[in-house]
């Protein structure tokens, strides 16, 4: 998904402009690219919108700076974020840019999609062990997620990263054998207990050894 997101350079880069900022509202960041590192300022509400929007999946973000002779673009991906350990809000934020011409690797999320898998609905349990895809791609054709439709899958059924589908021009930087969901029947356990109480039985031979020998006088 691609958003919008102004910035102002900022020129002031000591702590206490920096405390300043955030008592403004504000969100000091980076952003690293094409030899150079510019110190900006970005809008506290406005940029916890594109945060929302990264933990759903991949984002193509459009930095837009003010000039002199008109709008400057930035297209950039979000690379960190600095929260504030108390109350979670962000503290810092690094851009990496890119060039829309060249390919870039990131991670997508898997998403798992359909109705009750088959499986499930006999009494099984889905399990995703991969969470996550590292794929390769120009930035503006990576998809925002996977999809892994699971609507089919039976119990003892697999999908590996092998049987994802993905869009054209994108590499896929995973094992290929690694398995993404499964269906794996229940496990049930039986515990057996002794009964409280329960007496144990002897034959007549345990019984008479377990008696005292007579004493001869």
């Amino acid at each position: 998904m691609n958003c919008r997101l102004p910035l102002t350079k900022r020129v002031e880069t000591g702590k206490g402009a920096v405390r300043q900022l955030r008592r403004e509202g504000k969100v000091p960041g980076v952003l690293y690219g094409k030899g150079e590192t510019t110190s900006l300022t970005l809008d506290y509400v406005e940029f916890n919108k594109v945060l929302r929007l990264s933990r759903q999946g991949y984002v193509l973000v459009t930095l837009t700076e003010a000039g002199n002779n008109g709008t400057v673009q930035h297209n950039a991906i979000l690379k960190d974020v600095q929260y504030d350990p108390i109350d979670g809000k962000a503290l810092h934020v690094d851009f990496f840019e890119v060039a829309m011409d060249l390919p870039i690797q990131v991670t997508v999320p898997i998403v798992i999609i359909g109705s009750t898998p088959v499986g499930v609905v006999l009494g099984g349990v889905l399990r995703q062990r991969q969470r996550h895809l590292h794929v390769e791609g120009l930035p503006s054709e990576i998809p925002d997620t996977v999809s892994v439709d699971a609507s089919g899958l039976d119990i003892g059924h697999i999908v590996k990263v092998k049987d994802i589908p993905i869009a054209k021009g994108i590499k896929i930087h995973d094992d290929l054998e690694k398995i993404v969901v499964n269906i794996t029947a229940k496990r049930i356990v039986v515990e057996t207990t002794e009964s409280e109480g329960e007496e144990s039985v002897q034959t007549p031979q345990e019984s008479a050894a377990s008696k005292p020998a007579a004493s001869t006088t």
